[in-house]
């Protein structure tokens, strides 16, 4: 058993290995080779999507569609139904799924069928090859997925020998997250306006409210004065141009994310009450 685990390790550790000397032998946003990629489907495949793709640092939708395509599963053998009266049906068995995290869709446009996702589906060659309708099924039983999007252009012609002849409007389906991750994920340079918005604020950043007790209330406490306070900090803000993220909130020249609640986020500011006592004898 210790040989097992340590041989485990020495995989997982081997494969992040070769994935970190890639990157840090090309330019950023660099196409991973297929073979990393056949590796990443061997680990993901014994180790779970969700697993692999957080230790080799890569996105579970690729990760899931190169698995697909270097390491699927094995058509089960049809069980032959059994007939049985409704009342003594036996209770399905247990099974194991795994659950992926990540975004559900409704934040963004294009990424369900409510929010004009198209529908696909992955082929063999890891290719997205779009659906006549949300209710459609792929071939195979493979998975349907309802976040595609063909966004609007051209694309180019070839000839038989590969030269461009020309230019076609754009038939070309792709999921949303590569559409958002090939235009804001890995952005060095330049200005994305799309994501760039207006931070101006009014907030009520601290309120005080002092009572100064009356010198018949403290004649016989060898004080000269005493004053109690209220305290609030950040309480609320009258006026923001962006909703629902902390204007505040930390900013970086180099982290796309910034103001964002997700894994490597920022905290809002604190709001805080107190009270203060002072005095002067």
């Amino acid at each position: 058993m210790a040989s097992e685990g340590a041989s485990y390790r020495e995989d997982v550790e081997q494969a992040r290995r070769r994935f970190a000397e890639f990157r840090q032998a090309h330019a950023v946003r660099s196409r991973l080779p297929e073979e990393l990629w056949a590796t990443a489907a061997k680990l993901a495949r014994r180790d779970g999507i969700t697993a692999t793709a957080r230790v080799l640092g890569v996105d579970r939708p690729s990760l899931q569609k190169w698995t697909n395509r270097f390491e699927p599963r094995a058509e089960a053998t049809p069980r032959k139904p059994r007939r049985q009266r409704q009342s003594k049906r036996e209770p399905a068995a247990a099974a194991f799924v795994e659950l992926l995290a990540g975004n559900t869709g409704a934040a963004y446009p294009w990424g369900d069928q409510a929010h004009g996702g198209l529908p696909y589906y992955i082929d063999g060659a890891g290719n997205y090859v779009q659906l006549p309708s949300h209710d459609a099924v792929a071939p195979n039983g493979t998975t349907v997925y309802h976040d595609g999007i063909i966004l609007p252009g051209v694309k180019e012609t070839f000839d038989a020998s590969g030269n461009v002849t020309g230019y076609a409007p754009n038939d070309r389906l792709v999921p949303v997250w590569e559409y958002y991750e090939t235009n804001f994920d890995g952005k060095s340079q330049g200005s994305y306006t799309q994501i760039v918005y207006d931070n101006n604020y009014i907030k009520l950043r601290e309120l005080t409210l002092s009572f100064d007790l009356p010198q018949a209330w403290i004649r016989r406490l060898p004080t000269r004065s005493l004053r109690f306070s209220l305290i609030g900090r950040n309480l609320f803000y009258l006026q923001k141009t962006v909703p629902n993220v902390d204007p505040e909130s930390a900013t970086s020249t180099v982290d796309y994310r910034q103001g964002l609640n997700d894994y490597i986020g920022y905290h809002p500011s604190t709001r805080s009450l107190g009270f203060k006592v002072t005095g002067s004898f």
